[in-house]
């Protein structure tokens, strides 16, 4: 019962073609045209706009500026709770990348988490994630596989590395393209650590100083240069292929890392590729049992092009109810 002794308000999350809504609030969840409050748990390459104000936390910001994406926003730390009207909020470390972070929010009689990417496996240069207990659970199921073990990230990071030393060995020097948050800078991070040779692009150099200046230690890579950069393995975003200076490269090996199951880009997927790579910078699968457990929900609501196979499976694994949510509220056709 509330202060009042009515009956609790039931916090309600419609899902529209642009991120999630709180019914009857101004909050909304990873939406970049919609509402004038979003909530926006990282900085994605795919974000074309952003809503007139946004709660993030400094390091999203600082990223979004380097793909000169620029808000009004409500910077907020990690573990700082804050109100706005009834809802009370906290953001947690998400630890998918650096700046990833879950919402926690809270009424008089009510909670819930919006974790739409978490990371539970430990990656050395972003937070732990960090989970809290709520009666509703939001999770992003963004990965097929709902009953699969995560395939582990040091086994798939190691594979890459033996593969480059032996294009390397014959005085070969590819090009990676790569996401450029999160997995570019694990990567430099790896590489350096195993004396590769190293250039990035300048956007994933521009990134890789602010995780440094957040205390991140990524090892010795330069920045690549056209003209100037020989003998070197060079990283690149997905996005940068057959565009300006990476002409440049057409003549080098292409390894290709696809993200949390993704397809490459249309101008790479048709192009050559020599070497393909899946990294997943959040967790999805199994890992998702441990996730529930420790947040203890009464209701699991799944969200994303998977989230008809996740609500089935873990209803059944959980014994908790779980829902899928789609845009509109309408289940797809197939």
């Amino acid at each position: 019962m509330s202060r009042t002794g009515t009956k609790p308000e039931p916090l309600r999350i419609i899902s529209t073609e642009d991120g999630l809504h709180l019914k009857d609030s101004i909050l909304w969840f990873d939406a970049i045209f919609s509402g004038s409050l979003s909530f926006i748990s990282e900085a994605s390459e795919n974000l074309r706009a952003l809503t007139p104000q946004i709660i993030t936390t400094e390091e999203t910001i600082k990223t979004l500026e380097v793909m000169r994406k620029k808000a009004k926003a409500l910077v907020c730390q990690y573990n700082r709770p804050f109100s706005i009207g009834r809802l009370r909020m906290e953001l947690l470390p998400s630890g998918h990348c650096l700046g990833g972070a879950s919402l926690y929010v809270e009424t008089d009689n009510n909670s819930l988490l919006y974790a739409p990417s978490v990371q539970s496996q430990k990656v050395t240069i972003h937070r732990t994630m960090q989970l809290k207990k709520a009666k509703i659970l939001i999770l992003g199921a963004h990965a097929p596989g709902p009953e699969s073990p995560a395939k582990n990230r040091n086994r798939e990071k190691e594979s890459l590395l033996q593969k480059l030393k032996e294009y390397v060995s014959n005085n070969q020097w590819p090009v990676i393209f790569c996401q450029s948050i999160s997995t570019a800078q694990e990567l430099t991070r790896h590489l350096s650590q195993n004396e590769i040779p190293l250039a990035v692009h300048q956007q994933i150099y521009k990134i890789n100083k602010i995780y440094e200046t957040y205390g991140s230690d990524l090892g010795l890579y330069s920045y690549f240069s056209p003209k100037r950069t020989k003998n070197k393995v060079v990283l690149s975003p997905l996005s940068s292929y057959r565009k300006g200076s990476f002409l440049s490269c057409s003549e080098r090996p292409v390894f290709a890392v696809q993200h949390n199951n993704n397809p490459l880009p249309d101008h790479l997927e048709q192009s050559r590729v020599d070497e393909r790579f899946q990294f997943y910078t959040s967790s999805y699968g199994l890992d998702f049992q441990d996730i529930i457990e420790k947040v203890a929900p009464k209701e699991i609501i799944f969200f994303g092009n998977y989230s008809n196979q996740y609500s089935e499976v873990f209803t059944r694994f959980s014994g908790i109810p779980a829902k899928a949510l789609f845009p509109n509220d309408q289940p797809p056709l197939f």
